[in-house]
């Protein structure tokens, strides 16, 4: 889901607009493309631990790969799909 964000991130700097699947390049659009479940608390030690290793994947995707955020100071920003 990392790779995707980060090639539609790629996409819309190039093209200026949403890919076609995966949005607006951040992890959000991409995880909405797979449907979206409902979320427990964090009083659930699974879904923490789900969380842990999210971030943690986030972290090792941007030291091996580079990652565009879309929270990027050069960002503009384009209106979610």
């Amino acid at each position: 889901m990392v790779a995707d964000a980060s090639q539609a991130a790629e996409h819309v700097r190039r093209t200026g607009r949403l890919h076609p699947r995966y949005g607006n390049g951040s992890l959000m659009a991409a995880a909405r493309a797979r449907g979206i479940a409902d979320e427990p608390g964090f009083d659930d030690p699974d879904y923490c631990g789900c969380v842990i290793e999210v971030l943690q994947a986030v972290m090792r995707y941007r030291e091996t790969e580079g990652f565009h955020v879309k929270d990027s100071l050069d960002y503009k920003g384009l209106p979610e799909s």
